[in-house]
């Protein structure tokens, strides 16, 4: 599912092209091949880059001289249940295996060195009642592995996808067509990251970075992803960020945050972030460059 999208020149040859993100997909980069045609490019560096991503910004963040971009991606985080690598992906399988007519949708993480199903048990039979034979206790059913649960004729056909890594993290733009996924803090990792903000906040000539995501619906045996309240990560322009505390920059956004943006008006600048099921922030520059944005 895309979530976001942006137009940018991408290999510097005056014509913008597309990248996108999503939710079990790579950061992908749609080549502007002129005459309204989009060639989808694989980009070295990004061939494992699928993810659950929520948003994505375009900047300048590492001192790039020739006009090449970096992006900002904000990904689920690393304050979950949920955790993912090049060789432990989280995985998905979707298929109609009761033959109901209806798709279920079969996640599974590492355990162990084991992909192991999300689902409890009960909750699991419910969906397929055909193994509670199988799987009459609790006992019965830990340790299963997917592959223990389904057999590969089940599996055949099935929607398979794969996500690598929940990180929020800057692409660093190469400039040989490459690109190398950074990282961001971790305390840009406790939440999801839904809104993304790029600015030189503190007027030394090198972007910065606002922050704010979490989100609320989820089963409550995975548990809110709601840590995050807030942040301000300060670039040196290298690709190098220092998160900025609270009662340093006056940052604070409790709350499931979508989006932040930047409105002017005739009393300057004004930081709007949208939440979910709230009314919006508002935040305005200080006078002092050591905080980066006043309370609401």
């Amino acid at each position: 599912m895309v979530t976001d999208a942006i137009w940018q020149d991408v290999d510097g040859d005056g014509r913008v092209d597309l990248v996108v993100v999503g939710e079990w997909m790579p950061i992908t980069i749609f080549h502007n091949a002129g005459g309204g045609r989009l060639v989808r490019q694989n980009t070295p560096g990004l061939e494992q880059s699928n993810g659950w991503w929520n948003r994505i910004m375009a900047g300048n963040f590492t001192g790039h001289r020739d006009g090449r971009v970096d992006f900002i991606v904000g990904n689920l985080g690393l304050n979950t249940r949920f955790h993912a690598t090049a060789t432990e992906p989280v995985t998905m399988y979707v298929k109609d295996f009761a033959g109901s007519g209806f798709a279920q949708q079969i996640l599974a993480t590492y355990r162990g060195g084991v992909s192991r199903p999300l689902a409890m048990r009960d909750e699991l039979v419910n969906a397929l009642p055909r193994l509670k034979t199988r799987y009459l206790t609790y006992q019965d059913y830990a340790g299963q592995s997917v592959t223990d649960i389904f057999s590969p004729a089940e599996l055949a056909g099935a929607v398979f996808k794969q996500a690598y890594t929940f990180a929020t993290a800057l692409a660093r733009n190469n400039g040989d067509g490459s690109f190398t996924l950074v990282p961001l803090p971790l305390e840009a990792q406790l939440a999801p990251v839904y809104g993304v903000l790029a600015a030189d906040f503190d007027g030394n000539g090198t972007l910065d970075l606002l922050l704010a995501g979490n989100f609320d619906g989820v089963q409550p045996e995975i548990g809110r992803m709601s840590a995050s309240y807030g942040l301000l990560l300060r670039g040196d322009g290298k690709g190098n960020f220092t998160p900025v505390r609270t009662a340093e920059s006056g940052f604070l956004v409790p709350g499931q945050a979508r989006d932040i943006a930047r409105i002017r008006t005739r009393a300057g600048p004004r930081y709007v972030v949208t939440r979910n099921n709230d009314r919006p922030l508002v935040f305005r520059a200080a006078p002092t460059p050591r905080s980066v944005a006043a309370r609401p």
